[in-house]
């Protein structure tokens, strides 16, 4: 209870002025206010005696817990939707980049049969495919979830190959500025070679790895090249640059896998302690070359892992099949046609972008067991290129031809079924065979 204007000063001016405007109003209100950090809901009513208002009495009750406690879940509701919103807007990216991938395989397929085309265009168009290959995988690599699961935990079998030409774009993106020349060169026989890491530790890697030896560069105009090699049961990746070199002491903490330090002058500091830590993970080692204004290489080497089951690293038809080609990117049809252009006159070929209607077509046929499925594994609708082969009755003649070849679920899934996977990435270097129904059968057994 106030009377007059005693204690009025101590308060709030804010509460101060609800004082005032109650007694000259004579009306009761209900208010919050702050004192000294808190909040308090207050009730105030003028003190009237013998028809004067001589001050104010009311009430306050602390709600300053209550009101933060709202304010949380305020915030955590916002945050809830803000990560909603967020791997929506991944799985929208995450989709389109992977739906670049099928032209960019269908265009780069076509440009390699133009044999007729002028080097100059060759050029050109192969430069245009890079670069919006560079993006694709960019988008992927910036939108992938950063985190755990238990595919990484334990290590995943990934195509070397593959998953080092997607963190070389990612470069080339990243350092389309500069004066930078990027030359990627790998052994043809590791084009479905495995080695068993985590797929996001192994692009970081790659990218420390890259960055360190365009820091050695010091901006100027040179080449950093990437090199992809096989040795005794192992798979040999190379980072070279042509900068200052490296002094002797900064090698044998490199080679000791001790910190060197993250200054850029002479590049090869800032990231490698990641690096060390993949190499120990995965069994892999480092080892260091370098010459005074010649240049580094640092060389990566991990174990050649054993080719999975799931993995098709050919494609084997009979003569007289039919080959019905499920992917609702009608691109990816186009480049089909490109790949088994000279095989028309022994292949018939059937197109489809929808899930239900390839089953209905294999279901109706009289001739099931002249078929072979290529089918798309991420479809749009509900229906999975892995349903489209089960419901169908197809698994002895089908693979699935996939860009998200390194998921882990899907991997486990089609291994399960006794299915295997083709990277569409791939689709460029695959072999291609005919094969008389009796060679076919023997070896189905």
């Amino acid at each position: 209870i106030m009377v007059g204007d005693t204690n009025f000063g101590r308060i709030d001016p804010q509460s101060w002025k609800t004082s005032i405007d109650v007694m000259n109003t004579r009306k009761q209100v209900i208010v919050e206010e702050e004192y000294e950090g808190r909040s308090y809901l207050s009730v105030k009513a003028p003190l009237i005696i013998n028809d004067k208002v001589e001050g104010v009495i009311g009430l306050a009750i602390d709600m300053t817990n209550q009101k933060k406690a709202e304010e949380l879940e305020i915030q955590n509701k916002l945050q809830a939707i803000k990560i909603i919103n967020q791997k929506n807007f991944s799985a929208f990216i995450s989709r389109i980049a992977h739906d670049i991938i099928s032209p960019l395989v269908s265009l780069r397929s076509v440009v390699n049969s133009c044999k007729d085309l002028p080097e100059k265009q060759h050029s050109i168009l192969r430069n245009a495919i890079s670069g919006i290959n560079s993006i694709a995988d960019t988008l992927l690599e910036k939108y992938k979830e950063d985190q755990k699961n238990e595919y990484s935990e334990r290590g995943q079998l990934i195509l070397v190959h593959l998953a080092l030409l997607e963190a070389v774009n990612q470069k080339i993106y990243q350092y389309q500025g500069k004066q930078i020349k990027f030359k990627y060169d790998f052994d043809p026989d590791l084009v479905f070679a495995f080695v068993k890491c985590d797929p996001l530790n192994f692009g970081r890697m790659i990218s420390n790895l890259i960055n360190n030896a365009v820091d050695a560069l010091e901006n100027k105009a040179e080449t950093v090249e990437i090199n992809l090699s096989t040795k005794d049961q192992t798979v040999k990746i190379c980072v070279k640059d042509n900068g200052n070199g490296m002094p002797a002491h900064v090698i044998e903490k490199i080679v000791n896998r001790l910190p060197v330090g993250t200054t850029k002058s002479g590049g090869h500091g800032i990231g490698l302690g990641q690096v060390y830590n993949t190499l120990e993970l995965y069994n892999g080692t480092i080892s260091v070359e370098s010459e005074k204004e010649a240049g580094t290489a640092i060389t990566i080497t991990f174990p050649l892992a054993e080719r999975p089951n799931w993995i098709a690293d050919e494609l084997v038809f009979r003569k007289g099949d039919t080959i019905v080609i499920l992917d609702d990117d009608e691109s990816a049809h186009h480049m089909w046609e490109n790949l088994l252009r000279d095989y028309s006159e022994n292949l018939t070929l059937e197109f489809f972008t929808d899930g239900r209607k390839a089953i209905d077509f294999i279901d109706s046929s009289d001739r099931k067991e002249k078929m072979f499925l290529l089918a798309d594994y991420d479809l749009r609708g509900d229906t999975t290129g892995l349903q489209v082969i089960l419901e169908s009755g197809m698994k002895e003649h089908s693979i699935i031809v996939t860009s998200i070849y390194n998921d882990g679920i899907m991997q486990d899934l089609v291994e399960s079924s006794v299915l295997k996977i083709l990277p569409k990435q791939l689709l460029d270097y695959v072999p291609v065979s005919l094969k008389n129904i009796t060679e076919r059968k023997a070896m189905a057994g």
